[in-house]
C-alpha cells in the first residue's frame, strides 16, 4: 500500500502525496515544495490506506527554500 501524506498549504488547500514506503522506506523522501503560512504549517500522515497495510513515519524534515 501507499502511505498518504496530506499537506495543508498557506491558502488552506490540501494536497495528498502517496509514497510507497515498502520500496522507498528507510530514507528521506521528498514530497514536494509548498508555501506555508508563518506559524501555521501542517503535514499529516494518514492511516487511511487500502488493504491491510500499516503506515508509520519516524520523522519529518521541513527545509526552507530561498
Amino acid at each position: 500500500g501507499l502511505a498518504p501524506f496530506v499537506i495543508y498549504d498557506a491558502t488552506g488547500s490540501t494536497t495528498v502525496i502517496k509514497v510507497d514506503q515498502r520500496q522507498d522506506g528507510g530514507k528521506w523522501n521528498t514530497l514536494g515544495s509548498f508555501d506555508f503560512a508563518p506559524g501555521w504549517n501542517k503535514v499529516q500522515l494518514s492511516r487511511w490506506t487500502s488493504g491491510s497495510a500499516v503506515v508509520i513515519a519516524d520523522a519529518m524534515r521541513v527545509t526552507k527554500n530561498g
